[in-house]
């Protein structure tokens, strides 16, 4: 019956695509087709670093998913970010060959990744109002706070709304999902300022993704077993800026949900797992002075809190029937985050700035029937930074940082002493012929801390806690150049990576998990993008080529790590097919992987894919003084050649998935 309404709709939906009654506009921006600049901004609450590689800005109306699309589809479609589901249903984000835990996400400046488990899973977090989003892989500053070591994924709510606003969006495919999401958004001018106000929310429901033909285990009717989703979602936000660049927000944001977790079809005990409750609720203060004058030039203050709440319970079952229950899991955390940010001119060509960033992380762990277990944990850095520009068109960056990690409540066990950890970076920026020719070098030295959930959960008797485990230091360098020239451009950078104490998981002999600091992790690579823009079509391509290996510190035995493939890469086309409709084609190749195998304690081999997606889409032109002007009409086919590709060891994505939708501007 589902099969048959999406048919008759897709009917009804063809000639409003196909039809050419109006003239053609240009091509419309796709998801990665925002102009990429290097990473130079006053602000230090944005992924800013001089030196650094250039970042991937994201308009959200107008990316190539399905509509009402969460964070995790939305990365799937932009260069160099590696996005996997894991064993536990969740999304694991990589720039290039981090772990997921290095990473950082921030939700108006403020970072969502410090938690019970420090990765935040982008499957739940929703883009009903989001204004962009803007990716950065490059050696991050230290401003951000403690425990970024990677790059940044920022989304930005009510920073971006400078214009009125009103969305809205709804979309099925032949399971019957439906996805619905509307935003409506204004500046009010109020005396010299603007109020900023932004409102929205969303729906989805997914019944059971489609499972490529070649897969067989786990399948019913053509559906992967237990892979549902259903979620709702709310945002509001107000922002006052005055004319000097002062201002004053308040976001409020989070979402409702349940799922299923797929079991893995290459184990023969997998996890049968349901989630029932996944609730985030998250508030963000924010307040700045904007650059005003002082007796010694002039400076700026910036605040940012953040509180993020959050309930998530497991059932876990005794079989794939998913009816008799085993036993249960439910985590409720809290995080508070607090970031300060004061600069100054040194001069007229220096600027010094200091941060200071603080987290308290508390997690109530209740397995069963079994009374709560508490823990806590708290990071905070401090961070001195100094840019130049100095004379021949450079631009210089030095900065140093101290970040500390204290346990207070561990669960019963005895209290772990606060451990400390120093970081810095320098970065060096040259334009040459104009602003044609963007050259950067930058290093790094950056510590994580292992999260609470790495030292104390056992993931329902899956993993054995280790306590002992150090933070992981990282060194980073990359030497990047960035050359724009009418509507093209080409963009090249080299990295290295020196991991030490890297966290990884073992099997023991009891085929159970435990992390412990057992490699170093050594990479270097080569990130090329290009992209050309013209009048009504748009081509673009990027590649990454890496070597990385895990060298044992006992044994100096080498091996590939987990999940961090030699070769990522995509391109993506846009081109007219008719009067206002474009077609989109987008191909992603990864390369080989490897993983454990709990069942035999060896490793296995992802094979190389390669997956091919299309769209088309077509722009229809409303009454201007009504209150929707533009109406656009999809027909998306993801997966087209139904490829049986994996995101992890027994984790296959969805088969190929024919879908529509529709978007009112």
């Amino acid at each position: 019956m589902h099969a048959l309404r999406f048919t008759l709709a897709l009917a009804a939906l063809a000639p409003a695509l196909l039809s050419a009654q109006q003239p053609a506009p240009t091509a419309r921006p796709d998801s990665t087709a925002k102009p990429l600049h290097p990473v130079v901004v006053r602000e230090r609450q944005r992924a800013r670093a001089v030196g650094g590689s250039a970042i991937v800005e994201v308009a959200v109306d107008s990316v190539r998913t399905a509509p009402a699309a969460n964070l995790d589809a939305v990365l799937r479609t932009v260069p160099f970010v590696g996005v996997r589901t894991n064993s536990r249903g969740e999304t694991e984000l990589s720039l290039r060959a981090s772990d997921s835990r290095q990473p950082a996400v921030l939700l108006e400046g403020v970072p969502l990744t410090l938690g019970w488990d420090s990765r935040t899973d982008a499957s739940v977090i929703p883009l009903s109002a989001a204004t962009g989003i803007r990716v950065g892989r490059t050696l991050s500053s230290l401003m951000l706070g403690p425990n970024i070591s990677s790059g940044t994924i920022e989304v930005g709510l009510t920073e971006g709304l400078t214009a009125t606003r009103r969305l809205l969006t709804l979309g099925t495919d032949q399971t019957g999902a439906l996805g619905f999401s509307g935003s409506a958004g204004a500046p009010i001018t109020i005396g010299t300022g603007t109020l900023a106000v932004l409102g929205g929310g969303g729906v989805r429901h997914r019944p059971d993704l489609v499972a490529p033909d070649a897969l067989t285990r786990r399948v019913t009717k053509g559906r992967r077993d237990n892979t549902d989703l259903t979620q709702r979602d709310y945002v509001s936000g107000v922002r006052y800026t005055t004319a000097t660049g002062a201002s004053f927000g308040l976001t409020v944001t989070g979402a409702r949900g349940a799922r299923g977790v797929m079991a893995e079809d290459h184990l023969t005990t997998p996890r049968f797992w349901r989630i029932p409750q996944v609730d985030r609720d998250v508030a963000i203060l924010s307040a700045t002075s904007g650059w005003m004058s002082t007796p010694l030039g002039s400076g700026s203050v910036d605040l940012r809190v953040g509180r993020s709440r959050g309930t998530q319970r497991i059932d876990q079952y005794t079989d794939s029937s998913y009816r008799t229950l085993g036993t249960t899991e439910r985590g409720d955390d809290a995080t508070t985050t607090t970031r300060l940010i004061l600069e100054h001119s040194v001069g007229s060509r220096g600027e010094i700035g200091l941060g200071i960033s603080s987290a308290t992380i508390d997690y109530d762990e209740t397995l069963g029937a079994a009374t709560p277990v508490a823990y806590r944990q708290r990071l905070s850095s401090v961070a001195l930074e100094t840019d130049w520009e100095l004379p021949r068109q450079l631009r210089f960056s030095l900065s140093g940082s101290r970040d500390q990690a204290e346990h207070p409540l561990t669960g019963g066990r005895a209290p772990l002493g606060a451990r400390q950890e120093w970081g810095a970076r320098a970065g060096l920026s040259k334009t040459l012929l104009g602003p044609g020719i963007q050259l950067n070098a930058a290093m790094t030295r950056r510590a994580r801390f292992p999260a609470l959930r790495e030292l104390y959960s056992g993931s329902l008797q899956r993993f054995v806690p280790n306590p002992d485990l150090r933070p992981e230091r990282l060194v980073s360098s990359e030497v990047s150049a960035l050359w724009q020239r009418g509507a093209g451009e080409v963009q090249a950078t080299l990295f290295r990576q020196h991991l030490d104490d890297a966290v990884v998981r073992v099997t023991r002999p009891d085929r159970t998990f435990i992390r412990v600091n057992a490699n170093a992790q050594r990479t270097q690579g080569l990130e090329l993008f290009g992209a050309w823009r013209g009048a009504d079509r748009t081509f673009l391509a990027d590649l990454t080529v890496q070597d990385p290996q895990l060298i044992d510190q006992v044994s100096g035995a080498r091996s590939a790590p987990e999940y961090v493939p030699h070769l990522r890469g995509s391109v993506t086309a846009i081109v007219p097919i008719a009067t206002r409709t474009r077609l989109t084609t987008a191909a992603t190749t990864t390369g080989a992987q490897s993983c454990l195998n709990p069942d035999r304690g060896t490793r296995e081999t992802i094979a190389a894919a390669t997956r091919l997606d299309a769209l088309i889409d077509r722009d229809i032109t409303l009454d201007a003084r009504g209150l929707w002007s533009a109406l656009r009409v999809s027909i998306g086919v993801d997966n087209l050649l139904d490829r049986l590709t994996y995101d992890q060891c027994g984790l296959p994505q969805m088969g190929r998935t024919f879908r529509i939708g529709l978007q009112l501007r």
